[in-house]
């Protein structure tokens, strides 16, 4: 008898035990946003169960633990899907103070905004949640009005947002893509458009991610230049530099994560070498015998404006990624063909477009456009940028000329469009749209998804290095080992301060092995002939910080050329 109730008391906690395992096991792998900047979603693995009416799996969240369960507190109902052996996962995208959530899109593919409270779908008293801030969290799973489980109250810090500007001159802010109705500028001084690229880019990775918070400031402005413009006013709008760090200053903002930047063409001449080349009435440079070595200095020049930039972004932005974008081919037609418009002289070309030829356009391509971005890719290599290519082959069947479907305004159409020249030679909307956007946006994603930075093992603390900036990381490591050192870092600043650390140690150690043993106690004095050593290139000092004032020690800029 004894024995028997021993084993019915065994049994029943066996039962017992097995019930509390799969009770535990309702709910698995809880996943929160905590140290992924910009980062707003969590998710939980559960048991299936129907989704429609009183079903389905809720998150109760707030910033206060006491407020967990009650009438008061923001609930959302979680987005579910089978990942199969009876299993769901289900995502809640937590509203983040400031960010603007989408309602859906407009014209078919410019998202709209506004200032919605959630993101979530049949959210109950839905509340913002700001960045750094403690969140409390509950999971609850209901299988109709009797059947309800929740896992235990656990809270995790929200993660800040995002914090991305756009920078530059004419093909950072949209010249050349007007508004169709109503204004056609954001700022009709800079002309900056709704329809620029980058601007575009920036608002379909917000729509694509919901679940990454982001802030934005787009401040392009035509004709700008490294200096002008981006130190100091132009065109009726403070120094770029000076507008960034006064937002940064608002919201007390330690760093920017994404400079995308387009910066570079006005310093050389670009627009008025374009127009030149392309426009009869100018002197045409292809003419010019000088021109080649004038434009070589000219971009020579150019680099160290972007070492100051660089200086900048490090110094004021603290910034981990710089995205700077190559300038598109406008001179091919549809085969690819440098344009030669006599062939078809009455098609969408006016009189003075036609005067080009062949050789003009061949010209500008190999000459202007060619030796431009290659110093601005040979730049970004050097500072640690992001080269943005990709924008020369996406253009190279619709140059001016294709006039069935060309990506750049020609004279005419810019005087059309816009009411003025200013536009021609820059990309039309098709042209923001179909070369700009896309590879704006493709960095944009490489660098601040989830599912990206997971396929790389990139750390979660924080966005992965460039494809270049990895490269060099590995060749540091191997280096670092012959001094005993070690590469391990995920900041831009800091390989880039651990290479010219490696770079230091490998010149002693090389200047050491080629020195010879002494021959005699005396030592022999130097020739007379010999040179001293040469001192190694000093950097550009750090600008003052002084609002709306260019750096003096900077070179005077000419006055440029709206671009």
């Amino acid at each position: 008898m004894k024995n028997s109730r021993v084993k019915v008391i065994f049994i029943l906690g066996i039962l017992l035990f097995d019930f509390a395992i799969a009770k535990a096991q309702t709910f698995s792998s809880i996943s929160t946003p905590e140290n992924i900047v910009g980062e707003r979603t969590i998710s939980v693995v559960t048991d299936a169960c129907p989704t429609s009416g009183d079903s389905g799996v809720y998150l109760y969240y707030s910033n206060n633990e006491q407020e967990i369960g009650s009438a008061t507190c923001p609930m959302a109902k979680a987005k579910c899907e089978e990942i199969g052996n009876g299993r769901m996962k289900c995502t809640v995208i937590l509203p983040h103070t400031n960010t603007k959530y989408l309602t859906g899109k407009l014209n078919g593919h410019i998202p709209e905004f506004f200032e919605g409270m959630s993101p979530n779908a049949e959210d109950q008293n839905a509340r913002k949640l700001n960045s750094h801030s403690t969140v409390y969290y509950q999971f609850e799973r209901a299988n109709g009005s009797n059947d309800v489980e929740r896992t235990n109250v656990a809270s995790f810090k929200m993660p800040r947002r995002l914090r991305i500007v756009n920078l530059g001159d004419s093909y950072s802010c949209g010249e050349g893509a007007p508004s169709v109705s109503g204004s056609k500028w954001i700022n009709s001084n800079t002309h900056r458009s709704k329809k620029g690229g980058q601007r575009l880019a920036i608002k379909k990775f917000i729509n694509e991610n919901p679940g990454v918070a982001v802030s934005w400031k787009d401040i392009g402005n035509s004709g700008s230049t490294t200096t002008l413009g981006m130190y100091s006013p132009w065109h009726g709008q403070d120094g770029q530099i000076d507008i960034v760090n006064d937002w940064m200053d608002q919201y007390k903002m330690g760093k920017i994560d994404a400079v995308v930047l387009a910066i570079g063409g006005n310093d050389v001449g670009f627009a008025p070498l374009i127009a030149a080349t392309l426009n009869p009435i100018e002197t045409n440079p292809r003419l010019d015998t000088d021109f080649p070595e004038r434009f070589a200095a000219e971009l020579v020049e150019l680099k160290l404006g972007y070492e100051n930039l660089d200086q900048t972004f490090d110094n004021d932005f603290k910034a981990d990624h710089v995205f700077i974008m190559e300038y598109p081919d406008l001179s091919r037609n549809d085969q690819a063909q440098f344009c030669n418009p006599t062939i078809d002289p009455f098609d969408c070309l006016s009189i003075i477009d036609i005067q080009a030829n062949e050789a003009d356009y061949s010209f500008a391509y190999h000459e202007i456009i060619t030796p431009l971005n290659n110093t601005i890719e040979e730049s970004a290599a050097e500072l640690g940028w992001t080269y943005m290519d990709g924008t020369m082959d996406l253009s190279r069947r619709n140059g001016v000329c294709n006039c069935e479907e060309s990506y750049f305004n020609t004279l005419s159409q810019s005087r059309q469009e816009q009411g003025d020249y200013q536009g021609a030679y820059h990309p039309n909307r098709d042209g923001q749209r179909r070369v700009i956007k896309p590879i704006v946006y493709e960095h944009l994603a490489e660098s601040f998804t989830r599912a990206n930075r997971a396929a790389t093992g990139a750390k979660e603390a924080g966005p992965k290095l460039p494809e270049f900036l990895v490269n060099k990381q590995l060749k540091l490591s191997k280096q670092a080992k012959l001094h005993g050192l070690k590469i391990a870092s995920n900041s831009k600043a800091e390989v880039l301060k651990q290479e010219a650390k490696l770079n230091a140690l490998g010149k002693k150690s090389e200047q050491a092995g080629k020195q010879k043993p002494k021959q005699s106690a005396k030592p022999k004095k130097p020739s007379q002939t010999s040179k001293p050593s040469a001192k190694p290139r000093q950097m550009p000092k750090v600008r003052p910080k002084v609002s709306g004032m260019p750096d003096p020690r900077m070179r005077k800029p000419k006055k440029p050329q709206k671009l």
